[in-house]
């Protein structure tokens, strides 16, 4: 199973706080007794922050303000500004925290189709064969006017994004689209089904690889390696991986996919610096950590070291994706584009009794064999080149769009670069 350090603690955290209760009998009276280490919400927050919070904190004078946090009113209408904790610890209510689960996750209950915005609203750009949505009989080109859910809950289909937010939900739960198809208004009833939407793009150009990360989920590592095989199966041996606006994510799937271009025992992936202690992440520690969803093999390192690889990065590319960038310098790949965000540390998320969660910052990370600190400073390219890059939102359609309008290398200065540099080793 793919665990960082820190996915573990937290998993051995909820079984010894879980609530615990037996039942004893007295008197041929059976008395039950629930054991349940936190009263609320609050004390959940507070335990956690006292015992892995990165940052030392006089949590008697942040209680007013984190009240104030996990009050009805929204954090950005609240008039004080919370000073206790970093801009990167945050508590999400139930509809948030399931909503940030599922952003790093490429499975979701879906109906298997493309869109698009156009003027006249929004268009079933594609219907994906034998998926939910071509067994219920929408086609190419219908317009989706109308969403309705099982309960009866009826949305107006204005923009992509309120149509992806009603269409995805629960598998095999139905939803009842309304389309124009020319001068006809038709309703399809289409069964939700688990849709897997591809982590990773990619793109040839001439005898380069191009390979476009827009997060780090979990399984980003594996669609990754799914690429890169096919590329070196067809004799492409230099790839430029696009970390452009790649704002992080998984840890563990980042250090994976280090771990795929490097066969020394003793180089060094990064350090995890957390409130009570350090840890090294070397491909020899990592050894075994990693198996093929597949096959169920165990995978070697430096399945891809033999590779010739450029990483692009930007302003917003963080976290995850400057481990990757900064590591990949350290071990002597180049990098090229503009410095990276600057976000060097990293956060546990703990579920909470109500369903929602707390995302609270627990380590500082430092990578490269030379154990580079990334936070506040970022990873500075080895070619620097300036460009305004269009992003957007990650959909189900996002990856192919960027591949499609974002990536000719004639338009794009950066990418042309890694492409010369790349022809030049």
């Amino acid at each position: 199973m793919k665990k960082s350090w820190f996915t573990a603690t937290l998993l051995i955290l909820i079984l010894v706080l879980a609530s615990v209760s037996f039942a004893a009998s007295s008197n041929n009276k059976k008395d039950s007794f629930v054991f349940n280490p936190f009263q609320s919400v609050f004390d959940q927050i507070f335990f956690y922050i006292g015992q892995y919070y990165l940052y030392d904190i006089d949590l008697g004078k942040c209680q007013y303000q984190l009240l104030g946090q996990l009050s009805p009113i929204k954090q950005e209408d609240q008039k004080e500004k919370n000073e206790c904790l970093d801009k990167y610890s945050r508590y999400d209510n139930p509809e948030d925290a399931k909503a940030m689960r599922s952003r790093y996750s490429s499975h979701f209950g879906g109906i298997s189709i493309e869109l698009k915005e156009e003027n006249n609203g929004v268009v079933v750009k594609k219907v994906k064969e034998n998926g939910p949505a071509e067994k219920a009989g929408i086609k190419d080109g219908d317009i989706i006017i109308q969403i309705r859910k099982e309960n009866g809950e009826v949305t107006q289909v204005k923009n992509i994004q309120s149509a992806i937010e009603n269409i995805r939900g629960p598998v095999d739960t139905n939803i009842f689209i309304t389309i124009k198809r020319g001068q006809e208004i038709l309703e399809f009833e289409v069964v939700r089904k688990d849709v897997k939407t591809p982590s990773v793009g990619k793109k040839l150009f001439s005898q380069t690889g191009y390979v476009y990360i827009p997060i780090f989920g979990d399984d980003t590592a594996d669609d990754l390696e799914e690429v890169l095989r096919s590329f070196q199966n067809n004799g492409i041996n230099r790839v430029v991986i696009d970390l452009r606006h790649n704002p992080g994510g998984e840890l563990n799937s980042a250090l994976e996919i280090l771990y795929y271009f490097s066969k020394k025992d003793s180089d060094i992936l990064l350090k995890i610096r957390s409130k009570n202690s350090e840890l090294f992440h070397t491909i020899k520690s990592l050894s075994g950590s990693f198996v093929n969803p597949k096959t169920k093999q165990i995978k070697s390192p430096g399945e891809f070291s033999g590779m010739k690889i450029v990483i692009l990065t930007s302003r917003a590319s963080a976290s995850a994706s400057e481990v990757i960038a900064g590591t990949l310098q350290d071990w002597g790949y180049k990098v090229i584009g503009e410095t990276s965000f600057g976000k060097g540390v990293g956060q546990s998320v703990f579920p909470l009794l109500d369903g929602s969660s707390f995302s609270l910052t627990t380590f500082e990370f430092l990578v490269g064999n030379s154990l580079r600190r990334v936070h506040g400073i970022g990873i500075k390219p080895d070619i620097e080149i300036k460009w305004e890059k269009k992003s957007g939102q990650i959909d189900e359609d996002f990856i192919e769009e960027y591949i499609n309008s974002f990536s000719d290398p004639l338009k794009d200065p950066q990418l042309m670069k890694a492409i010369g540099e790349l022809n030049k080793l």
